[in-house]
């Protein structure tokens, strides 16, 4: 699809270069009003679910007694932990990005698929797309895939975790697998 998960903060200038130029719409913000969520022009197969506690977006459109059922978990969640049996309800390609209240975020890639969610670090900020070419785009030239000591480095999110980001804090990869 194309999203660009952003940290609670100004869009750096790589992002807002490429929203000048058109290669990219801001879709949501955070509850302070910097953007959160960044998509292509063309791209609208999403889902936005927002609760009291969490605001969700699911990369894959909802219908019907799905849609009902999302909405359903959600409300009852308060917290981006409390949100691994959402992936059950969803096709299995389906994305999932969550933020709490505090800015926290949640990335989990596809069940299946060829399609990964992935992320970068750049400076202390971390993004996150369900496109790899999308964050090569917006943050090059300084994206390595090799681990190129000095360059950003595309990583991806491991089919059965999840990304937890804090602003501020080091990214971790958590198990969406709940025993």
């Amino acid at each position: 699809m194309g999203v660009l998960v952003h940290p609670d903060r100004q869009p750096r200038f790589a992002v807002r270069s490429a929203v000048a130029d058109g290669r990219l719409r801001v879709i949501a913000d955070h509850r302070g009003g910097n953007p959160w969520l960044f998509a292509r022009p063309a791209d609208r197969e999403l889902t936005e679910v927002r609760t009291r506690h969490l605001d969700l977006v699911i990369l894959s459109r909802l219908q019907g007694e799905t849609a009902t059922a999302v909405v359903l978990l959600a409300q009852g969640r308060r917290s981006l932990g409390e949100l691994s049996d959402l992936s059950s309800l969803l096709a299995d390609d389906a994305v999932i990005i969550a933020k709490d209240a505090q800015g926290a975020v949640r990335v989990e890639g596809p069940r299946a698929g060829g399609r990964r969610a992935s992320w970068v670090e750049v400076g202390s900020a971390v993004f996150a797309s369900d496109d790899r070419a999308l964050l090569a785009e917006v943050f090059r030239p300084n994206v390595e895939s090799d681990g190129d000591r000095g360059r950003v480095v595309i990583r991806a999110i491991p089919t059965g975790m999840w990304l937890h980001t804090v602003d501020g804090v080091a990214p971790r990869l958590r198990s969406s697998v709940t025993v």
